[in-house]
């Protein structure tokens, strides 16, 4: 049975091999796996990290505020089930008070969005810059110049 690979791993694979093919001396080489793949992949983790929490917490906050008011305009003669949902209404109140706050103090959302555009800038912007050599020859241009 072959062994499933998550994308995080399977992305930093192909470029690897991407980088392997390029007209680069070996510590170029080393150098773009070592820094910049690395900072690409801890990049794309931490995005799809902040992400799923976000999803989470926003949902959680949505869905419970859409039911709670609900649960509050329901009149129900039976007591035991009243006192029921009275506590259910209060532990889903909460749940969502919680998942809000959580979300307003670590910023899951703005930090997805910043991480993911810096990831995308990497990759778009600066991925054909070490790609075509070109980032090592403005190196060598930077220091012709700067004499």
């Amino acid at each position: 049975m072959k062994k499933k690979t998550s994308s995080s791993s399977r992305f930093k694979q192909e470029m690897s091999e991407m980088i392997d093919i390029l007209e680069l001396n070996d510590v170029q080489k080393r150098f773009m796996k070592s820094r910049w793949l690395d900072q690409l992949t801890w990049l794309s983790s931490r995005a799809k990290y902040s992400q799923t929490w976000y999803y989470r917490l926003r949902m959680m906050t949505i869905v419970g505020g859409v039911i709670i008011p609900a649960l509050v305009s329901l009149n129900i003669n039976d007591s035991k089930l009243r006192e029921s949902l009275v506590w259910l209404t209060f532990g889903l109140s909460q749940a969502v008070a919680i998942s809000a706050a959580v979300e307003e103090f670590f910023h899951y959302g703005e930090g997805w969005q910043f991480l993911h555009s810096i990831h995308q800038y990497v990759i778009l912007a600066q991925n054909p810059i070490y790609l075509n050599r070109s980032y090592f020859a403005f190196i060598e241009q930077e220091k012709v110049l700067s004499i």
